[in-house]
C-alpha cells in the first residue's frame, strides 16, 4: 500500500514537472493579436490527441496552450481553468490519478472564481473530480462532488436533461454500492465462519452419535444371517 502510494506520488511529481513550459519554449509571440486563437487551437488539438490516446502529442500541445492562456487571459480566467481541467482529463486517461486529482481541484478553484459556482463548466469539473475520487476508492468525497455537479446542472438545464438523469442514476448506484460498510472486505474483521468457537462443534454431538448407532442396528438387522451346519449332524 505504502509503496503503491509512493509510486503514484512520484509519477504525479514527474508529470507535473514535464507539464510545465516557459514562454520561450512555446515559441509564440504573445504580443500578436492572434495569441488567444492560437492558444484555443492548441487546446483543441490537445483534446483530440487525448481522445486518440496519443498522450505524448496531447501533453505537448496542452502544455503550450496552458502557458499561452496564462499569459493572455491570466491565472483566474475560464480559459486557464479549462486548460487545468484538460490536464486533469489527460492524466486520468494516462492512469495518473493523483496528478489528475490535483489538476481537477485547481481547475475547480479557478472556475469558481472566474465562472461562478453555478456554471456549466464548474459542474463539469465537479463531475470529473468525483469520478477520479471513485477510482481512488474515496466514495464519500466522490458522492459530494457528484451531487454538487448534479445540482448545478439541474439548476441550469432542469431535471429532464439527459446528463442530469444519467448523473442521478450514477450517484444512486454509488450510494447503494460504494458506501456500504463491509468490515470483512476492509480487512477489519474475519468472516463469521472463521470466527466459530471450538465449543460450537460439540453442539448436537449426542444426537449425531445416537443416529449413527441406530443406523448400525438397522443395518445389522437387514443383513441375512449366516447359519453353518452343526458339528454333530451327519453329512
Amino acid at each position: 500500500g505504502g509503496s503503491a502510494a509512493g509510486g503514484l506520488a512520484v509519477a504525479a511529481t514527474e508529470s507535473d514537472r514535464s507539464d510545465e513550459l516557459t514562454l520561450d519554449q512555446v515559441g509564440v509571440d504573445i504580443r500578436g493579436f492572434l495569441v488567444e486563437v492560437i492558444a484555443c487551437s492548441m487546446q483543441a488539438l490537445a483534446a483530440v490527441h487525448t481522445d486518440l490516446e496519443e498522450f505524448r502529442q496531447a501533453k505537448l500541445y496542452l502544455a503550450k496552450a496552458a502557458c499561452l492562456q496564462e499569459e493572455a487571459f491570466g491565472q483566474i480566467s475560464p480559459e486557464y481553468g479549462e486548460a487545468m481541467h484538460l490536464h486533469g482529463v489527460l492524466n486520468q486517461r494516462m492512469g495518473l490519478l493523483v496528478a489528475a486529482l490535483k489538476y481537477f481541484r485547481e481547475a475547480l478553484r479557478i472556475k469558481e472564481k472566474a465562472c461562478g459556482h453555478v456554471h456549466e463548466s464548474t459542474s463539469r469539473t465537479c463531475i470529473e473530480l468525483g469520478e477520479v475520487l471513485v477510482q481512488l476508492g474515496q466514495a464519500e468525497d466522490a458522492g459530494i462532488y457528484l451531487l454538487r455537479g448534479l445540482n448545478i446542472r439541474e439548476t441550469l438545464f432542469g431535471p429532464r436533461d439527459h446528463v442530469v438523469k444519467a448523473l442521478k442514476e450514477r450517484w444512486g448506484n454509488l450510494m447503494a454500492t460504494e458506501l456500504q460498510y463491509d468490515p470483512v472486505k476492509r480487512g477489519e474483521e474475519l468472516p463469521h465462519f472463521a470466527r466459530r468457537s471450538p465449543e460450537s462443534f460439540l453442539h448436537g454431538f449426542d444426537d449425531r452419535a445416537a443416529a449413527r448407532s441406530l443406523l448400525r442396528v438397522e443395518d445389522s438387522q437387514s443383513r441375512p444371517s449366516k447359519v453353518g451346519p452343526s458339528r454333530g449332524a451327519s453329512p
